[in-house]
């Protein structure tokens, strides 16, 4: 089990560090593929979009700046647009203009001389500028400064960065230095700047690394940072190859369904070689890749990498120690591997799901034919011993989980009961991921009816009752006993269902559990795939309903058969005569 730890983000930062993977306006998408197999079955395709903006995380984003001292004077005196600098290492007091085919460290795109600038921030009695008006000085000069420079070269996607040289507070103060130089970088560990060759305008931009790149994360955003780390550093993501589209298209940007396809075999041959004879499943990461935009494209960019990692169900990124070949650690804990399925169970044929006539079914779920299929939630909340009552609501948008998941899917437990015969032991695979708009399911319970059930719950247990209080590894502990008792005809559901742990619903503090997905039954041959199915149980309203360990085992199970139910498409009447209730 791994819990992801709560980290806040500084509420000013937000702007400033919105890389690409945060924006919901990209046409070139970063995907995920959930690589996780029954047995010995790859369940390849299914993708999860991972934004990016169009320029945020290319030039321009990380404008940085670098002094050069006094020495450097001479450099400013002779460089130009279109020169390449070189110094040693952790020394740019020491540029020299060298030749661009040769290894350096900075290419400059414009000279700049802030004494032409009005007002007298830069006069001769000026203070230097302080480390914060020297990256504004780098954002708002530079960036347009680049743009002329590489004109249609300019990848938004680039692994290069803006960045701008100027002569440090001692040349700036004795002699009055007020020159800058407007350039690209290779960003590097310790904020120092890795060597290249060429001009950036003839080579590839793309974002690749080695096989065994490790990218670090930003520790205050949960953030990939896309700069190389030692691997036994924290880090978001572990590079296992780079494809080359322009070997499968050398003509015009391809569509992204071709190029999604080409990649993602491509990316997960690469990353089973990579492992070997590691399985990717037994890691728990996940494969990332993205796909290439038609600026980046027509900047001559041609190839993505391949990396894998793992996210934390709030937007961030787990992180990662040690290479995934070797004693990896996910948030601090060791990967736990999904169980092996047995052989016999992977050649079992679908059996029939549910009728879809079934008199009670129709009775409670709404009818779906005038829209398409979209992901569902549905809810669940402290039931009480009795059938329920028919009840709905309209459909309302729920917001996603919040921070903090702990994944909790174990092996399925002995069987300990029949199985109906129109129940499913092996579900279909889902094969590509998309993204779709929530909207409640057909079996929402309003809050009051909760509140009423809950009522009823602890007026059983008697006045003087006392919420049960324990840590999140022991109500884990117990979560794990609570799946212990679920049928094990429903248990063949957990093998495609992520089952989630989160202290509390954020806007409904009194929800037990929550399904998220499409209902077995309401699947047909146009349904293409879409997120994991997940159920989310939350820690702190169990509790409130709970005095003893087996209190919570029972309401933790109780709560997970419902949902569970959700999936398979069972309604509460049908859950009563199945005796699951």
């Amino acid at each position: 089990m791994l819990e992801a730890p709560e980290r806040d983000r500084p509420a000013g930062d937000a702007r400033e560090r919105s890389p690409w993977w945060h924006s919901l306006q990209a046409t070139s998408t970063r995907r995920a593929l959930l690589l996780t197999a029954l047995g010995g079955l790859l369940i390849a395709g299914l993708v999860t979009a991972l934004p990016r903006s169009e320029g945020a995380n290319g030039p321009g984003l990380s404008a940085s700046a670098i002094a050069l001292g006094p020495r450097g004077n001479d450099t400013f005196n002779h460089a130009k647009s279109g020169d390449c600098l070189n110094w040693p290492e952790r020394n740019p007091d020491g540029a020299q203009i060298v030749d661009c085919k040769d290894d350096h460290r900075f290419e400059v795109a414009e000279s700049v001389d802030m004494r032409t600038f009005p007002g007298s921030e830069y006069g001769p009695d000026a203070q230097p500028p302080t480390p914060a008006r020297i990256q504004q000085i780098s954002q708002e000069q530079c960036q347009a400064a680049v743009r002329r420079y590489l004109g249609p070269r300019f990848d938004p996607n680039s692994r290069f960065t803006i960045s701008m040289m100027w002569s440090g507070d001692k040349a700036w103060r004795q002699s009055g230095e007020r020159r800058m130089l407007c350039g690209l970088q290779l960003p590097g560990p310790n904020n120092q700047q890795m060597a290249f060759k060429g001009k950036v305008a003839e080579i590839d931009q793309s974002k690749v690394w080695p096989a065994g790149t490790c990218l670090g994360i930003d520790p205050a955003t949960n953030q990939p940072t896309d700069i190389p780390v030692d691997c036994a550093a924290p880090h978001a993501m572990e590079v296992t190859g780079a494809v080359n589209l322009g070997e499968k298209f050398p003509g015009g940007l391809p569509p992204e369904p071709e190029q999604d396809g080409f990649i993602k075999d491509a990316c997960t041959r690469m990353t089973d070689a990579y492992l070997a004879p590691i399985q990717l499943r037994s890691t728990t990461l996940t494969l990332i890749y993205s796909t290439i935009s038609l600026p980046s494209w027509t900047a001559g960019s041609r190839q993505v990498s391949c990396s894998i990692g793992a996210t934390l169900g709030n937007g961030g990124w787990s992180t990662l120690l040690n290479s995934a070949k070797g004693p990896l650690q996910i948030n601090g804990q060791p990967p736990v591997p999904p169980p092996d399925i047995p052989e016999e169970r992977l050649s079992l044929p679908p059996i029939p799901m549910p009728d879809m006539a079934d008199t009670s079914s129709e009775q409670s779920e709404p009818d779906y034919s005038q829209s398409d299929q979209t992901e569902t939630q549905t809810q669940h909340g402290p039931q009480p011993t009795t059938a329920p009552t028919e009840q709905q609501t309209a459909p309302t948008e729920v917001p996603p989980p919040g921070d903090g998941n702990t994944f909790l899917n174990g092996p399925p437990p002995p069987p300990q009961a029949p199985a109906p015969a129109h129940l499913p032991l092996r579900l279909p695979l889902p094969r590509r991921l998309r993204h779709r708009r929530p909207r409640r399911c057909c079996h929402p319970r309003p809050r009051w009816h909760r509140r009423s059930n809950r009522f009823r719950r602890r007026h059983r247990r008697g006045r003087n009752r006392v919420a049960v209080r324990m840590s999140a590894q022991r109500f884990d502990e117990l979560v794990s006993d609570a799946l212990d008792l679920i049928p094990p005809e429903l248990t063949a559901a957990l093998d495609n269902v992520v089952v989630l742990v989160e202290n509390r619903h954020p806007d409904e503090p009194d929800l037990l559990g929550l399904y998220e997905g499409i209902a077995l039954t309401e699947r047909d041959h146009t349904y293409a795939g879409a997120l994991p199915d997940t159920i989310t149980i939350y820690r702190g309203a169990l509790l409130d309903i709970c005095d003893s360990d087996e209190d919570v085992v029972e309401e933790v199970a109780i709560t997970v058969i419902h949902e569970i139910a959700h999936h398979f498409g069972i309604d509460d009447d049908r859950l009563h005569e199945l005796g699951w209730a």
